[in-house]
């Protein structure tokens, strides 16, 4: 295998003698050379040779009756380490500690100066150090591991990093970088051994690499190998969100179904609404406006009170018109006196005769300015035109205040006959026609909605008071028999005509889309 790393050739292995039944030791048994050698067989023949169990085939002779030889005891013992080990790593419940398990229990079985792993960037190339033997935190920044990373990222495409493999690092690629190359001369662990660590469905996401002075022998390379797949399928057990990984060929045919079933589904006729507040209001209301110039002292009656006709509502200040009438009172008594002396000296005095008609016609004036003056004062008074319920927002909000003739005080309106007034904001404005279908759902009785007809829809759009947008005034007539309170609020949903379902739930995207691009 070319690596970054060129693949270092481990030596034939000649063949050795059977073991020794009284040796304890971890030595592989006896193999043909490392190239022909299956690595099951390596490692039960390791394993076997561990626990002292000689071989017996037709190539060995059985062994000869002797004393037995004493047991491996748990301590010594590589292929029960091996087991513990594998125990060990089973139960670990955290990738944390599975990482630190991997880089600082491996010594006993195989021995490295330095093991890293490495972890794939998902669906890349690029490999990042994720844990380091000697140091709690990596240094992605360290010369060695940024080589390493490099010649990884390297061999990951050239595809030759499925397989287990020995390196030499100071013998590098030969489009290695200067940088690289100084740092992996100087490394002192010079010997690599990759070990890949696959997930349940053979994928090579992570790996080990275990780094030392002296190459790793025939044994030690299969025994690796099986570390290798243990830490790999207890670290895929561990991750917290697996993804779900389907065959390419049933993605495309779930992705086009799923697409068919959406398109299908966006051109499903639905009945166009909107939503849009409302409000209930009288239908023919009184409007009752401000007689004169003035302050209103009092509103004679509470919002909302049934009045009858002819009922004080709005009393306003009064000084000024009761002054006025006093005054006009007194110059008609003396427009009366003067034309009535002048009457009088008219039968002697010819100059009273010529000054009598000037005095009558001032009496005249006098009393045309106190029926003003009287009318005025009249007006101080607003009444009740016809029976209803008095309706306006508060008594503070009108006591003391200056008004303008014409400005409107009081509405009586018949509490029975009433209507809805939606506000349909411009950017969902329907193409709506009297009979239209309304849905009215009141704020004071959210569960419980009220069936409604558009009677007529305004021609030209209105900023209310207090809103950031136009919108048209719709006025709907229940149908339902439901009398709601004068005043109430809730929203409507206004029925348009039939449109695709995607038009429905995108028509407002659409429309600023179209917006932002002036299309």
């Amino acid at each position: 295998m070319q690596a970054s790393l060129v693949e270092h050739t481990e030596p034939a292995a000649a063949p050795a003698s059977a073991p020794d039944p009284t040796t304890a030791t971890a030595a592989a048994a006896p193999a043909p050379a490392a190239s022909a050698l299956r690595a099951d067989d390596v490692l039960r023949r390791a394993l076997r040779s561990a626990m002292q169990i000689p071989q017996v085939g037709p190539e060995q002779p059985a062994p000869t009756p002797g004393p037995a030889p004493a047991p491996a005891t748990t301590t010594h013992s590589p292929a029960l380490r091996l087991l513990q080990h594998e125990r060990e790593v089973r139960g670990l419940d955290t990738e944390a500690a599975l990482l630190h398990h991997l880089c600082n229990a491996t010594q006993p079985l195989v021995r490295s100066d330095l093991v890293l792993v490495f972890r794939r960037r998902h669906r890349s190339h690029q490999w990042a150090c994720v844990a380091h033997s000697a140091v709690p935190d990596v240094d992605r920044e360290a010369a060695l591991v940024r080589a390493l990373e490099g010649q990884l990222r390297t061999l990951h495409g050239r595809g030759d990093l499925a397989r287990s493999a020995a390196h030499q690092l100071h013998d590098p690629l030969q489009d290695t970088d200067r940088a690289t190359r100084h740092a992996l001369a100087d490394c002192s662990t010079p010997h690599a051994y990759w070990v890949p660590m696959p997930d349940r469905d053979g994928e090579i996401g992570a790996g080990m690499l275990c780094l030392r002075s002296q190459a790793h022998s025939p044994a030690e390379a299969v025994l690796l190998q099986r570390l290798g797949e243990t830490y790999g399928h207890a670290w895929h057990a561990l991750q917290r969100h697996p993804r779900l990984r389907l065959p390419p060929a049933r993605a495309l045919r779930l992705g086009l179904a799923a697409l068919l079933a959406v398109v299908a589904a966006g051109l499903v006729p639905v009945q166009r609404n909107v939503m849009a507040p409302l409000e209930v209001a009288p239908r023919a209301p009184v409007l009752i406006t401000a007689p004169l110039n003035g302050a209103v002292r009092s509103m004679l009656v509470a919002p909302n009170q049934a009045v009858k006709a002819g009922q004080p509502l709005v009393q306003f200040e009064d000084v000024q018109a009761r002054n006025d009438a006093v005054l006009a009172q007194q110059r008609v008594a003396v427009a009366q006196a003067r034309h009535a002396t002048l009457g009088v000296q008219a039968f002697t005095d010819p100059s009273a005769r010529e000054e009598l008609a000037t005095a009558y016609a001032e009496l005249k004036l006098a009393r045309l300015n106190l029926g003003y003056a009287n009318d005025l004062l009249a007006r101080s008074v607003v009444r009740s035109p016809a029976d209803g319920v008095a309706l306006y927002t508060d008594r503070r909000d009108w006591e003391g205040r200056a008004v303008q003739v014409g400005e409107e005080l009081v509405q009586v309106a018949e509490p029975r006959d009433v209507r809805y007034r939606v506000e349909m904001n411009v950017n969902d404005v329907l193409a709506l026609k009297p009979g239209a279908k309304v849905a009215v759902y009141m704020d004071n009785a959210p569960l419980g909605g009220h069936a409604a007809r558009v009677a007529s829809v305004a021609y030209t759009p209105r900023q209310r008071p207090g809103a950031t947008e136009s919108s048209y005034t719709v006025w709907a007539e229940p149908t339902d028999g439901h009398v709601p309170r004068i005043g109430g609020r809730g929203t409507a949903r206004l029925y348009g005509d039939d449109v695709p379902l995607a038009l429905q739930l995108l028509h407002r995207p659409w429309a600023a889309l179209r917006q932002s691009l002036g299309y």
